[in-house]
């Protein structure tokens, strides 16, 4: 009679496997530290970028403020708040006068009292030192005391010029503002921005 012998082979009871070696760590972790330092280069790059935006966004915020402040006030020069009822007189305020192409002065009735009162009813504008400023105190062109308008730290004026324009069609003065703008961080960045401003006092004016 033939006996078979089967052997019992007895399982493990768990299964061993094989770790990562100190070399697969150390490429591991040098691959880790590549893609975080890249993600935070790229995060600070896109930052700085936002940062830059804001800055000329700003810049042109202040410029676009400081030129319709202007406008408005050329719009009033030679205001006289009695110019209807004293129309045989000469009007006491003057109209846009500009002493380097850069300034401009006139005067209006402020308080519309119909007098003339001194330096509080002059004005002007002015480019000094890569600002615009307005007169104070009656100060003339090359004088100093005047008041800046706009922040050095924030919007670099290039130029600022006043150009009278030939009226052709038109009854009244007629004024044009040209301004050339920068960053003081990011001088590469160059805007010119101009407006024309028709002088509505001009008529009162005897040519």
């Amino acid at each position: 009679m033939l006996l078979v012998n089967f052997e019992q082979r007895q399982q493990p009871l768990w299964t061993v496997t094989a770790g990562f070696s100190l070399l697969e760590l150390i490429v591991g972790m040098a691959l880790g530290l590549l893609l975080i330092t890249g993600m935070m280069t790229m995060v600070t790059q896109v930052l700085a970028s936002q940062a830059r935006t804001l800055q000329l966004a700003q810049a042109q915020e202040e410029a676009n403020m400081a030129l319709a402040f202007m406008v408005q006030e050329l719009r009033r020069a030679g205001y006289w708040a009695h110019a209807a009822q004293r129309s045989s007189e000469p009007t006491p305020f003057e109209l846009p006068s500009k002493g380097p192409f850069h300034c401009v002065l006139f005067s209006y009735d402020a308080n519309g009292n119909g007098q003339h009162d001194g330096d509080s009813e002059l004005f002007g504008f002015r480019l000094h030192q890569y600002q615009i400023q307005r007169r104070q105190r009656g100060a003339n062109c090359e004088q100093s005391g005047w008041e800046s308008m706009t922040h050095s730290a924030q919007l670099r004026v290039l130029a600022l010029n006043f150009e009278s324009l030939p009226r052709h069609h038109s009854k009244l003065p007629l004024l044009r503002i040209r301004m050339t703008i920068s960053h003081p961080q990011q001088l590469q960045w160059l805007r010119e921005l101009q407006m024309t401003v028709s002088v509505r006092n001009g008529e009162l004016q005897v040519e």
